[in-house]
């Protein structure tokens, strides 16, 4: 054995069987072999067959069995051993841990409206709720004279509001054509104020337009008359939607309608294309007023239907013109009630369904239905009556029947009973009772040289008209 003095490379034990550090391991002690030919066995006769030889049991060596050194035996914990508490908690934390993980897995795939309502009701996030329909985009009603109101559209590409509304671009390119004197000035009118589309349009046009002087010359003469001339009494109605506009506008008096048609391009916007339509406008019929030698509203015929006198504007002297008594439906010669005049009946329908007055002194002819009430000098009133079987209203009704596209407040009448409009000349009246079943459309009609001798009376037949 080396020196137990000499200096190692790590400290040596002396239990036994351990082999020490820096220490080559001792050699095996030798096994004397066995001795090949026992003493007791006797050589083979002659003859015999030897016996095989036997083959001599393997040699077995010793194994080298190791030990832990004692001082190390309790920091070491071998298989067998008992299980430490700590352990036991790490894996149930991890097992639990790994379920948590793997539903939280599921409902993410399978159900992620549950786990993002689990999640909000731990860390208190309130979910704002979200409109179900897009909010729609508002439709604006421009007045003719407000010419600095700012446009609720914005261009969809910049996000800008444009610098000008759609009815402020109508109004100053009007403004500028008029004072156009070539077509060339047109086309460059029409590059500041018009779409690309109308530019590309009126570029086709030049060549024949600047043809010959001649030809520039109407060609703007015409370009001028066919815009329309506006006043600043128009009733104009502008409608956005995104980057479109339209603008419909009425002239003064029904004499035409326009539509325009705007795009929004490069933040601003630009006339596409204008229509306008010319109204139909009726054969104006001119009427006379019948004499009136007192002044007081009412003609001498109806002086002499009514009995009252026809130089006195106050016959009974009461204080009230007689004008304003047969309107309002009082007797002009007496205390009492328009109906109490001898002068003037009532008119009760067949079914009992209305009624009104008239003069007594005309005729009633044609009464199926639709009565005439004709007079000696061949003036009448008339009642049509017209079922509603589509269901309009009255102005449907009325716009459909005169060919209209207005109706104007000062023209609207209403009583008790009904609601009516009366024709711009005072000689129809249109009325519809709370039932809407069925329009009366009252109508005056006078004599051939157009003279007005009962305006008044007509109108008071109206006022009296009952619905029952």
């Amino acid at each position: 054995m080396p020196d137990n003095n000499q200096t190692q490379s790590a400290p040596t034990f002396d239990n036994p069987g351990v082999i020490k550090l820096g220490q080559e391991p001792a050699a095996p002690a030798p096994v004397a072999a066995p001795d090949k030919t026992p003493a007791s066995a006797a050589p083979p006769a002659a003859g015999d067959k030897p016996e095989a030889k036997t083959k001599p049991a393997a040699e077995v060596k010793p194994s080298d069995v190791y030990a832990m050194p004692k001082e190390f035996q309790h920091h070491n914990r071998v298989a067998g051993s008992s299980t430490s508490f700590v352990g036991v908690l790490v894996v149930a934390a991890s097992f639990i841990f790994l379920v948590i993980v793997g539903v939280g897995f599921y409902l993410y795939i399978a159900n992620p409206g549950i786990l993002s309502s689990w999640t909000d009701q731990l860390f208190g996030v309130k979910e704002t709720p979200v409109p179900d329909t897009p909010v729609p985009i508002a439709t604006t009603t421009e007045p003719t004279q407000d010419l600095t109101a700012t446009s609720s559209a914005t261009s969809t590409e910049t996000g800008e509001l444009p610098a000008m509304t759609p009815q402020q671009v109508y109004l100053d390119y009007l403004r500028d054509l008029d004072n156009i004197t070539t077509f060339e000035d047109y086309y460059s009118l029409v590059t500041q104020y018009g779409s690309s589309r109308r530019i590309t349009t009126v570029e086709g046009q030049r060549l024949a337009a600047e043809a010959t002087p001649a030809a520039d010359k109407a060609s703007v003469k015409a370009i001028k008359e066919q815009a329309p001339k506006l006043t600043g009494n128009e009733d104009i109605q502008v409608n956005i939607t995104q980057d479109q506009a339209v603008l419909n506008i009425a002239l003064a008096n029904n004499q035409a309608t326009g539509t325009i048609n705007l795009l929004l391009e490069n933040g601003a916007w630009k006339i596409n294309e204008e229509t306008w339509t010319t109204a139909k406008v009726a054969p104006v019929e001119v009427y006379t007023m019948g004499a009136d030698r007192d002044g007081d509203g009412l003609t001498d015929a109806e002086e002499d239907l009514l009995g009252s006198n026809k130089d006195s504007t106050d016959s009974d002297g009461d204080g009230y013109s007689d004008l304003k008594e047969v309107l309002n439906l009082y007797n002009p010669i007496g205390k009492d009630k328009l109906v109490d005049n001898t002068r003037i009946k009532s008119y009760l329908a067949d079914d009992k369904s209305f009624y009104f007055l008239y003069p007594s002194a005309w005729k009633r002819v044609n009464d199926n239905g639709s009565p005439i009430f004709m007079g000696p000098d061949n003036h009448f009133f008339q009642l049509v009556i017209a079922d509603n079987d589509r269901r309009e209203t009255l102005d449907e009704y009325v716009l459909r029947t005169l060919g209209l596209s207005q109706i104007k407040d000062s023209w609207r009448r209403s009583a008790d009973t009904w609601s009516g409009i009366i024709s711009a000349d005072g000689l129809s009246a249109y009325l519809i009772g709370f039932k809407k079943d069925k329009f009366y459309v009252f109508h005056y009609n006078p004599d051939d040289k157009n003279i007005l001798e009962y305006p008044n009376v007509f109108s008071a037949m109206i006022n009296s008209f009952v619905i029952k």
